[in-house]
């Protein structure tokens, strides 16, 4: 991979790494954590699982229902409606977006904070929400632990909200990922749709 050097930064991330020895940093070997940010030009979120109801009149005392979302085109951009046309805006700093969430019913807002080091594993800020309103609130990035969603074949910990309803609610199983659709190719240097280099 091409290394990329931010001004401001460690050379690596819009932010300077920090260094830490709290386990729940230790998601990517460091050519991973930086593609979270610099090689993805657009993801897709996919979650599935198992909602338990209790007193759920239609089907007697408990009765387990399927949930699920899908959200594809979340694009690397500055905000909802600006995204990223080249990878030289990435220097400037950003993250993914889908919709806007004051007007939409399914959004997706992917941040950056800073990265963060323990031993030769890295966590690259990432933080993020998927808002889907015929289904879940999905939060991930290292302060949730509930649940998790698979990022470039590692967890990144993730807790899902159900919206309020008449009944008692329990998620008793959920499945999630975040998978590369798009890639950046600096100047021809990788395959758009697979990330592998040319």
């Amino acid at each position: 991979m091409a290394k990329i050097l931010h001004a401001s930064g460690s050379g690596y991330f819009p932010y300077c790494i920090q260094e830490s020895l709290d386990s729940k940093y230790a998601i990517w070997p460091l050519e991973k954590a930086m593609q979270t940010y610099w090689r993805v030009r657009t993801w897709t979120f996919s979650a599935s699982g198992t909602v338990r109801i209790y007193d759920y009149p239609e089907a007697g005392d408990i009765t387990d229902l399927p949930i699920d979302t899908s959200l594809s085109e979340i694009q690397s951009g500055s905000i909802f409606d600006d995204p990223y046309t080249s990878e030289d805006q990435l220097v400037c700093g950003g993250g993914f977006y889908k919709n806007d969430p004051e007007t939409s019913d399914k959004f997706a807002t992917i941040e950056f904070g800073g990265a963060t080091k323990v031993d030769n594993l890295y966590d690259s800020g990432m933080q993020g929400v998927i808002y889907d309103i015929n289904s879940a609130e999905f939060l991930f990035g290292t302060n949730y632990n509930s649940w998790s969603v698979s990022v470039l074949g590692n967890d990144l910990p993730m807790d899902v909200n159900l919206f309020p309803s008449e009944y008692e609610e329990e998620i008793i199983s959920m499945s999630a990922t975040l998978t590369p659709t798009l890639w950046w190719s600096y100047d021809g240097m990788y395959d758009t749709t697979t990330g592998e280099p040319l």
